[in-house]
């Protein structure tokens, strides 16, 4: 380094940081100009004479730079261990404020309620799957509004819907499917302004929802088993497939709620599976059950072939494959995707430009392993009484009660 360099600096009466950027651009120097400076005001004599050394300064420099980095690395590590801790307090008080409200909250579970013993005459199963209800999210567009009064009434009639199949071909066995994204995402602004409400008493509104729905029709049936698989809608934090992130979600805090609620009722079986992803054999015939997440919309036979290779592989055979995701019914002869409880809302009818119709998916697998799925649509529910919600967790008011409509811009 050039002794000139130096005897510039020496001469600085104050701190100029524009000249010593200037001069340190000039020379190529590597020194940061707040400890060039610190030395010149604190010990000028001193670094006079370890820059007579060249040797020396190049150590000052890789020292400096040490000294960076090593700052660097504490200030990122304070910053992650910051934004833990603030995590684990709101998922510390979330949780605690989640078992206020259970305690709070009254299901109208009778200790007596039990499974009612009905003459069975088959071995059919119908799978009764809920997918993609978003419980928590406000839509108020033209075709379609939804909210937790409206969520009520699509969750009865699909009951009634559900219970007709039941009586018609003497059905005695239901596996109720809840596939993912039970609860609306409330990560991104967008999403937080259409809430309906804090996500604690969407929990509760939630569980009360679906308890309603498995005890009425649990009452015309033999036997129930309830499963879940996460969505990507409800994580809590981000979207993960580990077992322990992907059970950090509304979806699995639901699931779990309803199987402490429905504890030593009999013939009322919760499986506890992977959380990602659940074969089932029904009937003979092995049955996937996943969200979709995986999926676009363009999905098609051998797009399911190719993911149920895997299976293939540990010597399970897949017969047909259940999902949702995509908001969009579809039944074909590998698979069926459901649709949603919510119908369209603003996102799928302007900027996707998609239709939308509330639906979800009814499938029976008969004795003799043959397997038909039926869309159930519930978009249209202006004359159905909804189940219970309670007042004290419902406080709530729709953004606006207007109306959006569509208009015509005359230029």
């Amino acid at each position: 380094m050039d002794k000139e360099i130096y005897h510039k600096l020496l001469k600085m009466k104050q701190e100029d940081r524009a000249s010593i950027r200037k001069i340190r651009k000039e020379f190529k120097c590597s020194i940061r100009c707040a400890e060039v400076y610190k030395i010149l005001i604190d010990n000028k004599e001193e670094f006079t004479s370890i820059f007579a050394d060249a040797d020396i300064a190049e150590e000052l420099v890789k020292l400096s730079k040490q000294k960076l980095k090593y700052q660097d690395t504490n200030r990122i590590e304070r910053k992650t261990w910051r934004n833990n801790s603030r995590l684990g307090n709101a998922l510390e008080e979330m949780n605690k404020d989640l078992l206020k409200k259970i305690d709070e909250t009254n299901f109208q579970l009778r200790k007596t309620f039990k499974i009612q013993k009905h003459n069975e005459t088959n071995n059919h199963t119908l799978i009764v799957q809920l997918s993609d209800t978003h419980f928590n999210e406000l839509v108020k567009i033209e075709e379609n509004e939804y909210d937790f009064n409206v969520a009520s009434k699509r969750m009865k009639l699909y009951a009634m819907e559900v219970i007709k199949e039941l009586q018609s071909k003497n059905i005695t066995h239901v596996v109720t499917a809840m596939t993912g994204d039970l609860i609306n995402s409330d990560r991104r602004l967008d999403e937080k302004m259409n809430m309906s409400t804090n996500r604690m008493s969407a929990t509760m509104i939630s569980v009360n929802l679906i308890q309603q729905f498995i005890r009425e029709i649990s009452l015309y049936v033999n036997k129930m088993d309830v499963l879940y698989v996460s969505g990507n809608e409800s994580r809590v934090i981000e979207m993960g497939f580990t077992d322990l992130v992907a059970t950090d979600n509304y979806d699995s805090i639901i699931f779990n709620i309803l199987r402490m609620l429905f504890k030593g009722i009999d013939n009322l079986n919760f499986i506890d599976g992977n959380p990602t992803e659940q074969v089932l054999n029904i009937n003979g015939k092995n049955i996937l059950f996943t969200h979709g997440t995986q999926f676009n919309a363009s999905v098609n036979q051998t797009t399911i072939q190719k993911h149920i290779g895997k299976y293939s592989g540990q010597g399970i055979s897949i017969d047909y494959v259940l999902f949702g995701h995509i908001h969009a019914a579809y039944i074909s002869d590998l698979f069926a995707r459901s649709g949603s409880l919510v119908g369209g809302n603003s996102y799928s009818s302007y900027a996707l430009g998609l239709s939308s119709r509330a639906s979800q998916n009814i499938h029976l697998i008969k004795d003799n392993g043959s397997i038909c799925s039926t869309k159930i649509d519930l978009q249209c529910v202006s004359d159905i009484m909804g189940y219970d919600i309670s007042d004290d967790l419902l406080t709530y008011k729709a953004l606006s009660n207007d109306v959006k409509k569509m208009k015509i811009v005359k230029v």
